[in-house]
C-alpha cells in the first residue's frame, strides 16, 4: 500500500507573522557584541541575529574587540603609552581585523568613542595598529572629523625636508633622488610639485617665447617639423593662444561687415559678403548674445516699431487690459505686453462695480 506523500502547506499571505519584530533598542545591540551574546540577550536565534545584521550591513564584532571604556578612561588615552593603551584595550599588536562580509555587500565598520579619542594623538599607522584598523581608514575617519595629524607626524615632515635636500629635488629622476635620500618616490614627486620644479625626465617640453611667436606664421605641419614637435601639439598650443591657422579658410568679421547685419537680412548679407548663410546666422547670434543691440530683423522693422509707439500710445499702457489696448491701437496683445514690460508698467487690475 502506497503511502500518500504529505505536501508542505503553503503559507497564506494573510496569516500574521509570529516572529517578533525588531525594535530600535534591539537594533542598537547589533555589531556591538557577538551574535551569540545578542541572541542570548534578546531571546532570538543566532541565525536570526546574523541575518538581520547582514541586511543592515553592520560588521560583525570580533571576539577580540576592545571593551567599551568609561569617560574617565577615554580621557586618559592621550597620556598613556602604546603598551598601556594595548593593555587597557585588552589587545595585542595584530594585523588589522577584517569583518566577515556577506557576498556582494559592503559592511561598514562601527566607530566608538575611545577610538575617536585616539585620532590625532599618534601617527595614523600607530593608531591603526592599536585599534586593529588600516592606515587608510584611520586617515579617512580623522579627516572627516576635522582632526589634524599628530604633532609627531608634522614634526617628522618638517625635519626631513631641509634646504640641502630641497636642492637635490629635480636634479635627476624621482626614483634616483628617492634612493639617495632614503624615502619613497611618491614623497619626492609630491615635494617637487610643492616647489614647482618640472619633472627632469619628462618627455613633455615647455613652450618658449620664441616658439610661440612662430605660431600662425606657417602651416602647423611645417612648424612641427621645424620645432621637432607633433602636429597636434602645435595646433593645440595655437588654439590655446587664440591664433588662427594661416591655411584656414576662416575670415575674421570686420566692423563694416558687422554693421551690415543691422541693415540687411541674413540672406542679403550672405550674398553681398560671399559667406555661407550658416556663418551669417552664427555671427548674428554671437553679437546678439554679447552686445544685445543687433536684432535678428532688418533695421526697417526696428524703425517701424519705434515710430509706432508714440508718447500718446505709451500713455495708454497699464490703464486698461492689454487686450482692450491692442483693439484700440490695431496691434496684437503680445506687442502691447512686450512694450508695457519694456517700460516697467504694471498690468491693469479689473475693478468690479
Amino acid at each position: 500500500m502506497n503511502r500518500a506523500v504529505r505536501k508542505p502547506q503553503k503559507r497564506n499571505k494573510h496569516t500574521p507573522d509570529k516572529r517578533p519584530r525588531w525594535v530600535r533598542r534591539e537594533l542598537e545591540l547589533l555589531g556591538r557584541q557577538s551574535d551569540r551574546e545578542v541572541a542570548a540577550l534578546l531571546g532570538r536565534s543566532g541565525r536570526a541575529v546574523e541575518s538581520k545584521r547582514f541586511r543592515l550591513r553592520i560588521s560583525a564584532r570580533s571576539t577580540h574587540y576592545p571593551r567599551q571604556l568609561s569617560p574617565e578612561e577615554i580621557g586618559r588615552l592621550r597620556s598613556l603609552s602604546d603598551r598601556e593603551v594595548e593593555r587597557l584595550l585588552r589587545r595585542t599588536p595584530i594585523f588589522p581585523r577584517r569583518a566577515i562580509t556577506p557576498p556582494g555587500q559592503r559592511v561598514r565598520q562601527l566607530w566608538f568613542a575611545h577610538e575617536d579619542a585616539l585620532l590625532g594623538t599618534r601617527p595614523d599607522r600607530v593608531v591603526g595598529r592599536l585599534l586593529g584598523r588600516t592606515k587608510l581608514s584611520i586617515q579617512k575617519r580623522r579627516r572627516s572629523l576635522g582632526i589634524a595629524p599628530s604633532a609627531e607626524s608634522l614634526a617628522k615632515n618638517t625635519r626631513f625636508w631641509t634646504p640641502e635636500r630641497d636642492t637635490l629635488v629635480g636634479t635627476g629622476r624621482d626614483a634616483d633622488v628617492a634612493r639617495k635620500l632614503g624615502c619613497s618616490t611618491r614623497a619626492i614627486a609630491f615635494r617637487r610639485r610643492q616647489l614647482e620644479i618640472p619633472k627632469p625626465d619628462s618627455k613633455r617640453r615647455l613652450w618658449t617665447a620664441e616658439e610661440e611667436t612662430l605660431l600662425g606664421t606657417m602651416p602647423d605641419a611645417k612648424l612641427a617639423k621645424q620645432l621637432h614637435r607633433k602636429v597636434a601639439a602645435v595646433a593645440e598650443r595655437r588654439q590655446i593662444l587664440g591664433i588662427h591657422s594661416p591655411t584656414s579658410k576662416w575670415r575674421a568679421w570686420t566692423a563694416e561687415e558687422d554693421g551690415l547685419l543691422a541693415q540687411l537680412s541674413n540672406a542679403a548679407v550672405a550674398r553681398r559678403l560671399d559667406r555661407r548663410l550658416r556663418d551669417v546666422r552664427l555671427r548674428r547670434a554671437q553679437l546678439t548674445r554679447l552686445e544685445k543691440r543687433i536684432r535678428a530683423k532688418p533695421a526697417r522693422a526696428v524703425i517701424r516699431r519705434a515710430r509706432f509707439w508714440t508718447p500718446e500710445r505709451d500713455a495708454l499702457l497699464g490703464t486698461r487690459p492689454d487686450t482692450e489696448i491692442a483693439a484700440l491701437l490695431g496691434c496684437s496683445r503680445k506687442a502691447v505686453k512686450l512694450r508695457r514690460r519694456s517700460k516697467n508698467i504694471p498690468t491693469a487690475t479689473l475693478q468690479n462695480g
